[in-house]
């Protein structure tokens, strides 16, 4: 896959996401891990966490996205890393699925999301906080100026608030373990941790037992 396309930007988050994922598995690799990715894409995070030995489920409402990615790992992965990738077109509504900011109901979405974990598993966002500057900068400059996302990738209206993200997961016994904002250098195409929310962050929940 090319790094230095319409979404270089993504592959570079890939270089703050997967430690963070390794950080959540508190290991040097996720062998025997069972990952689920809601709005997998192109597969660039999947094809990751599937090369540090997860078995990976990218799900994608794209049909489009589905077909790309699968094709792109019958290209870029090995046999041995690429039995334990699958790609499937559909929605997190018909399968109980940075996603979060493009679906119509957060709440509903969060909450299916939530069914599928395990007791004491983890899930990860990596979103888009509702503010004024994520507006500025995330869809006027990172879209229409700079160009580093396809125009109209992103609409604001659907951007989500952590605090509203945390008090969904608190209602389906997930506990936010960590919330943080990361932020982008275009030009040296690189992601780093930031003291606020007010644009991208990440944040990761836990289930409690039952």
């Amino acid at each position: 896959m090319d790094e230095n396309k319409e979404f270089k930007a993504l592959h570079s988050l890939n270089r703050l996401r997967v430690p963070t994922i390794l950080k959540i598995a508190n290991s040097q690799n996720l062998n025997g891990k069972n990952i689920l990715e809601v709005g997998s894409g192109g597969g660039i995070l999947s094809f990751s966490l599937a090369r540090l030995g997860a078995s990976v489920t990218g799900v994608d409402a794209c049909k489009e996205s589905v077909t790309s990615a699968t094709n792109s790992a019958q290209k870029i992965l090995n046999d041995n890393i690429r039995k334990r990738v699958n790609f499937i077109h559909n929605t997190i509504e018909e399968f109980s699925k940075e996603v979060i900011e493009h679906v119509p109901n957060v709440e509903d979405f969060v909450t299916k999301c939530s069914g599928l974990l395990k007791n004491n598993g983890s899930i990860f966002f990596s979103t888009i906080n509702k503010t004024f500057l994520s507006k500025i900068l995330a869809i006027e400059m990172a879209e229409n100026i700079i160009g580093i996302v396809p125009e109209g990738v992103h609409d604001w209206e659907k951007f989500v608030d952590p605090n509203y993200l945390t008090d969904i997961l608190y209602k389906n016994n997930i506990k936010t373990t960590l919330c943080n904002g990361v932020a982008y250098n275009p030009l040296t195409n690189d992601w780093f941790w930031i003291n606020n929310t007010n644009i991208n962050y990440f944040l990761i929940g836990k289930k409690a037992l039952a």
